[in-house]
């Protein structure tokens, strides 16, 4: 019964599947379209997406201007940019480029698959393509990744037939193709470098394909000189926004790529179909029959740009991070397939293996994709905020971008005159306080105070500080990584509330106070020894203060180390008021502030998120390394 059946799904495949490339093709192309463009207009712009179609706007001689200042060629914004013409500007439309990127990548990796490895690999490859929730999340974006997927997958398809069966067509396609790759995105060498080791373990049998394989690559590369040559961004203009990987990082790296976010589970499920396979294989004497040559050509697409990168991220310049990477993944997808494919299984074994598998990698794809930063809705609740008696600053000053965007779209589509512009409406853009123009706070009842990135432009917040030290605040929101605050200008109408610890009166204190002769102040102090963890802990619930908006707290103590004390911290912990459950924490190393072994006084500035009434804020010092220090004289200032 069994192999009647086996041979019947074997006989439709081979007469009305594998001979139907165009229908098969029409089918993953609108599985695709659907899957990826339903909620593709979901979730703002940000900064990087408004940027690239803010270049959209550009004329084409335009677009080749900018780029002579950006990191990558202008091949897709020449692209974006005939795409918006027809189809506007909105999120959807741009959007919807990659999403057609991405279906007809999916086209792509069938073909090739089915041309150069089988049917089953081909099969298989493109249902964990189509199902990839890191192809969908970058397919949701307007960007250039799933053009670089296309482009990668077809440059790998006319590269092989080049090798195989020489032609001048595939010569000339193969040679526009990587034009076009390294004209996108210049680690496009990445993918170049592997088809060069493709056409080299194909050299003994076609060494005419190779040299022109070799020269198709040299001329891409004299190509992309015109533009490297009249770039003024590189030469000590590259920036760094990422972190140095771990090799847990490459771990989950993989993972994501194979939509398994449960690390356990995923290296269970490889070892076991690992041993199924490899089982099948040797029982089957496929073993023999493998195609190396091929096997090697995914085994490297797959794995070569991730290490590549995990190395240059180490080594150079940190950019570990999954857009870069992304054309890796039908060299996943491909090899799964193909060793898959490999023993010989019966069809029906061979489908229900396919389904388990499937419904694991499927559970965690997530059609709605979720976006960095929330602009559209910031901006709706800054014009609730905004009147005439208001002026606004926003960091980073390179976010006029998506704000414009968002405020207003004629303004957006003028780059180079939207600060111009935004600032006839009294809205400015700053990275740090220098930008501030104080001496216009006289005209404005008050001051809005956007901030985004400061992580890379203003990690100490100067610009909120600012504000906080000298006006009161009104309101404040968050929306994802972007906060919004109001102040009035003038003086305080609120005062602070301060509290201040001698620690000769122990009886607020959750930890034991100890008498010691050497006491800054008083005869008591907070004693940090080998056996006590934590210091004399300041807590209280964020209603007890009068200063009911307070965005930062001021926190002094005078600390003196007995002998080495190089790891200790002062700890800020919030805690939920309903869940108990922590909400921010922050740590500061205290030894800086070490003269000696004599008193010294340590002294920070929290900002804090915003609060409930009802949440615990606890302050003390912790010991984690069974050291020795003394505390006194604690102050806290919200």
């Amino acid at each position: 019964m069994i192999a009647r059946l086996d041979q019947l799904i074997d006989s439709i495949a081979d007469r009305y599947i594998v001979k139907q490339t165009l229908i098969i093709s029409l089918i993953i192309f609108t599985v695709n379209m659907i899957l990826k463009g339903w909620f593709a207009g979901l979730g703002a712009f940000y900064l990087d997406e408004s940027h690239q179609v803010s270049m959209a706007t550009y004329s084409i001689g335009g677009i080749w201007e900018l780029h002579k200042e950006a990191a990558n060629g202008p091949f897709f914004t020449w692209v974006l940019s005939l795409w918006m013409d027809i189809f506007g500007i909105s999120e959807f439309a741009t959007r919807m480029l990659s999403v057609v990127f991405a279906s007809l990548a999916a086209i792509a990796i069938y073909i090739f698959a089915k041309t150069h490895y089988n049917f089953k690999a081909a099969v298989i490859a493109v249902i964990l393509f189509t199902f990839g929730d890191t192809v969908l999340y970058f397919s949701h974006e307007t960007r250039s990744y799933t053009l670089i997927l296309l482009l990668v997958t077809l440059s790998f398809h006319y590269g092989l037939k080049l090798i195989e069966n020489y032609r001048k067509r595939y010569l000339i396609i193969y040679f526009l193709l990587i034009t076009a790759l390294l004209y996108t995105h210049l680690t496009m060498v990445l993918a170049i470098a592997m088809q060069f080791y493709m056409a080299l373990i194909y050299y003994p049998k076609n060494k005419k394909a190779f040299w022109s394989l070799f020269i198709a690559q040299f001329a891409a590369g004299l190509m992309i000189l015109i533009w490297v040559l009249s770039n003024t961004w590189f030469g000590g203009n590259e920036t760094t926004w990422g972190h140095i990987p771990t090799f847990t990082n490459l771990l989950e790296m993989i993972q994501r790529y194979l939509n398994m976010m449960r690390p356990k589970l995923l290296w269970a499920l490889l070892f076991v179909i690992i041993l199924i396979i490899s089982l099948g294989a040797i029982r089957s004497k496929l073993i023999h029959k493998i195609d190396w040559r091929k096997l090697q050509i995914a085994v490297l697409w797959a794995l070569f740009p991730i290490f590549a990168m995990y190395f240059i991220s180490i080594y150079y310049n940190p950019r570990f991070m999954p857009r870069y990477m992304l054309f890796a993944t039908p060299g996943i997808y491909l090899l799964i397939g193909y060793v898959a494919s490999l023993p010989k299984l019966r069809s029906l074994f061979l489908i229900i293996i396919v389904i388990i598998a499937s419904s694991f990698y499927i559970n965690n794809l997530n059609l709605k994709s979720d976006k960095p930063e929330e602009w559209k809705k910031l901006v709706t609740e800054y014009k609730k905020l905004k009147d005439e008696s208001s002026i606004t600053y926003i960091s980073a000053s390179y976010m006029h971008w998506p704000f414009s965007y968002y405020y207003d779209r004629e303004i957006f589509k003028n780059d180079l005159q939207i600060k111009d512009e935004l600032e006839k409406e009294h809205i400015y853009f700053t990275d740090t306080k220098g930008g501030i123009k104080s001496q216009l706070f006289s005209e404005f009842k008050y001051s809005i105070v956007i901030l985004a990135h400061n992580i890379a432009v203003d990690p100490n917040r100067t610009l909120l500080t600012y504000f906080t030290d000298r006006y009161k605040l009104v309101s404040r929101s968050s929306f994802k990584s972007i906060e919004i605050y109001k102040f009035e200008n003038g003086e305080k109408l609120v005062k602070s509330d301060s509290v201040f610890f001698s620690f000769d009166d122990d009886r607020i204190f959750h930890n034991t106070i100890k008498e010691n002769k050497e006491a800054y102040s008083g005869n008591k102090v907070s004693e940090i020894m080998p056996a006590d963890q934590y210091s004399a802990t300041y807590e209280t619930t964020m209603s007890s203060f009068v200063q009911k908006n307070a965005v930062a707290v001021n926190i002094s103590a005078m600390v003196k180390p007995i002998g080495e004390a190089n790891n200790i911290k002062l700890v800020v912990d919030l805690f939920d008021g309903k869940t108990k459950k922590r909400k921010f924490n922050k740590l500061f190393m205290i030894n800086d502030f070490y003269q000696g072994n004599e008193w010294s006084k340590v002294e920070f500035k929290v900002l804090l998120p915003k609060y409930n009434e009802d949440d615990l804020i606890k302050v003390f010092f912790w010991n984690s390394f069974e050291e020795h220090l003394l505390i006194d004289d604690m102050s806290i200032t919200f």
